[in-house]
């Protein structure tokens, strides 16, 4: 069962690969039962990877990251995913996680439609044979950055070095 305790999407979707995997070091594609993720489904996406981490076709997309206008269909290549997307960004990881065999997080600052957003992802990979990564399970979640807003990004309350140099010198003087 998915678990529901955890309110982070990362922190969820590890767990349950965890439960899925029991004592292998990955679990299958056929382990995972899609149902359990409810919500969370939409942000999420997998991957079979080919021959090389570079050879990789879509499974499945949730709404939140299939990019506007694009119209992949189940087994397309993900060569053609626009590379400035959400899915795009996250897709260039694959490859990290094919070859450490492990669950990769990563975290920061990107820009999603215009917005600066700051997001959370995890890449799971998935064996089919117990032995070569043949899927990637991967989530995310984001909000808008903290200083962005309707109007645009918030100037940063840090002067520039010279501004700052020019106050000191102002504040020494007593100007």
């Amino acid at each position: 069962m998915y678990p529901t305790n955890e309110r982070r999407l990362v922190a969820r979707l590890q767990e349950y690969w965890n439960t899925m995997r029991g004592e292998r070091a990955m679990p299958a594609l056929a382990n995972l039962r899609f149902r359990d993720f409810g919500p969370d489904i939409e942000q999420c996406v997998v991957v079979a990877v080919g021959d090389t981490p570079d050879e990789l076709s879509l499974i499945r997309v949730g709404a939140t990251l299939k990019p506007y206008g694009w119209r992949a269909a189940k087994g397309s290549s993900l060569a053609d995913c626009p590379p400035r997307s959400l899915l795009g960004l996250i897709v260039q990881h694959v490859g990290e996680t094919v070859r450490s065999r492990t669950p990769l997080h990563r975290g920061g600052h990107f820009t999603n439609g215009g917005a600066r957003m700051l997001g959370r992802a995890i890449l799971l990979p998935l064996s089919d044979d117990g032995v070569r990564v043949t899927h990637v399970l991967a989530g995310v979640n984001y909000k808008k950055a903290a200083r962005e807003t309707a109007a645009g990004p918030v100037r940063t309350l840090r002067p520039p070095r010279l501004k700052r140099a020019k106050a000191r010198q102002e504040h020494a003087t007593g100007m």
